[in-house]
């Protein structure tokens, strides 16, 4: 179910002046009420979601974004995003942000001995090094928020097989995703431009405005809600956009990508980006590290995935586990932003973070097409396009 979102939006473009948002949320949520009870007598039957477990399954207002990224297999989930009428004045504000990220922690970590010394018999005794909640909503300020972290334990009397470890940006990718999706879901559903959206609940923090202003004149942003309007052939364009934070460095993405409706494949032809980690003591190599970011990204979000089952991973070579290759790498596009008042912070993993999310809201702009599960590959982008996303196409 997807009541958290889609709720929220119809109940958004159903508002009027006399029959207020809440009226209309309150509708929306009877409405899944009597749903529920349908699944439950056994009339209706439960949608299965990727991403979803056991655990999580009857909790009603959550919504999973998965990525499957190799060595740090991440569930986030955004939940109780709840938009309300505060004023008449101020219909359409977002009230509440409460983020939550389920996760297994890092198990290359102390206490954690590696799959050799388990085979020998030594047992851990930790529970890793947890992910962190950095790309969850944090560059914005809602009256009321909340983001957490919470690992899943690792050492349990049947552990999991699946270790987990660093890549880039541990945790964030995944957070990023969820949350910037999410956020681009909000602007469309207010039929609100995505940069003037994110500037909202971003106007208390001028790192971010800055980086998402300067990112919107790099990438000659022109304001307009998503999606675009529907295109005829089979190719079709779109942009997306995100904003993140990690290490103290803000960083600002634009994606501009052609979906093949046809066949689902998707290609990017250019990503913007404008990079604030204070002080900025060698551009050239800080450039060279975000060039190097967003083709990893880039990879990551359109092709990088472990695939397995209970015999063990399935894909262990190149041809297995494909990356992008050169004829595929977008442009790029970057803009600097110094600030010399400031220490030298974090340059290495933060351009990566928002790439996969500016890449699937670009998909969306081009398609009508939310994404759920990363990598964006044909087969999902294509199943995304025939389940009716495209609906909500602007004509």
């Amino acid at each position: 179910m997807f009541v958290g979102h889609y709720g929220v939006s119809y109940a958004a473009k159903a508002a009027t002046p006399r029959v207020p948002l809440w009226v209309w949320f309150i509708a929306v949520q009877w409405l899944d009420v009597v749903w529920s009870a349908l699944v439950l007598l056994g009339i209706e039957k439960m949608r299965v979601v990727p991403g979803f477990t056991e655990a999580n399954a009857y909790e009603l207002y959550y919504m999973p974004y998965t990525h499957s990224l190799p060595g740090a297999l991440v569930l986030s989930l955004v939940l109780g995003v709840i938009v309300a009428a505060v004023t008449p004045g101020a219909r359409g504000k977002v009230v509440a942000w409460d983020f939550l990220d389920r996760s297994f922690p890092w198990t290359e970590a102390n206490d954690l001995p590696l799959v050799t010394s388990r085979q020998l018999g030594l047992k851990g005794k930790g529970q890793g090094f947890p992910n962190g909640t950095g790309g969850g909503g944090d560059t914005y300020t809602f009256d009321n928020q909340r983001i957490v972290a919470s690992a899943i334990p690792w050492v349990q009397p049947d552990p999991t097989p699946l270790r987990t470890s660093p890549l880039r940006a541990p945790g964030d990718l995944a957070r990023m995703f969820a949350s910037e999706s999410f956020m681009d879901e909000l602007a469309a559903a207010q039929g609100v431009d995505g940069v003037q959206f994110r500037m909202r609940y971003a106007s208390n923090n001028k790192r971010v405005t800055d980086a998402l202003a300067a990112v919107a004149k790099l990438a000659n942003w022109q304001a307009r809600p998503a999606p675009a309007p529907a295109s005829n052939g089979n190719i079709a364009a779109g942009r997306g956009i995100a904003v993140s934070a990690r290490s103290n460095s803000v960083v600002a993405v634009t994606a501009e990508v052609e979906v093949d409706k046809s066949s689902g494949e998707v290609t990017v032809k250019k990503i913007a980006v404008a990079h604030d980690c204070g002080l900025i003591i060698n551009p050239d190599g800080l450039k060279n590290q975000i060039e190097g970011n967003v083709i990893q990204g880039t990879s990551r979000a359109l092709m990088e995935e472990v695939k397995y089952d209970s015999s063990g991973i399935k894909n262990l070579d190149w041809a297995g586990y494909p990356i992008l290759r050169y004829e595929k790498i977008p442009q790029i596009d970057i803009t600097l932003i110094d600030r010399p008042e400031m220490p030298a912070l974090g340059g290495g993993e933060p351009s990566i973070g928002p790439v996969p999310a500016a890449i699937a809201n670009a998909i969306f702009d081009a398609t009508g097409a939310r994404l759920r599960e990363a990598p964006f590959t044909p087969e999902r982008v294509l199943k995304a396009i025939r389940a009716g996303a495209t609906s909500t196409q602007r004509a």
